[in-house]
């Protein structure tokens, strides 16, 4: 079984649930940073229903990685990656 991370709050600490079920806190992460990472998964989440043929595509690239680089500086090996990133109004 793979690692179990939950990621949320904005200065909060997340944390993993290891393969034995422990809990592992891990710190929290800057503001900012936090909200560029749900607005750049709000927005995957919109592209992905895009009808148009490649368009998807060219508009995720960029996206995806950002989101890797920002969710991969906690889940270093893998696992399940749970982004808690409420209801939030962005003015």
């Amino acid at each position: 079984m793979s690692n179990i991370y939950l990621l949320g709050g904005t200065d909060a600490p997340g944390g993993y649930f290891d393969a034995n079920g422990v809990w592992h806190p891990t710190p929290g992460w800057e503001a900012g940073s936090r909200l560029e990472l749900v607005l750049a998964v709000e927005i995957l989440q919109r592209v992905a229903q895009l009808k148009t043929p490649g368009l998807s595509k060219s508009i995720s690239g960029d996206l995806i990685k950002f989101v890797h680089k920002e969710v991969s500086t906690y889940a270093k090996d893998g696992g399940i990656i749970v982004i808690n990133a409420g209801r939030q109004q962005f003015m």
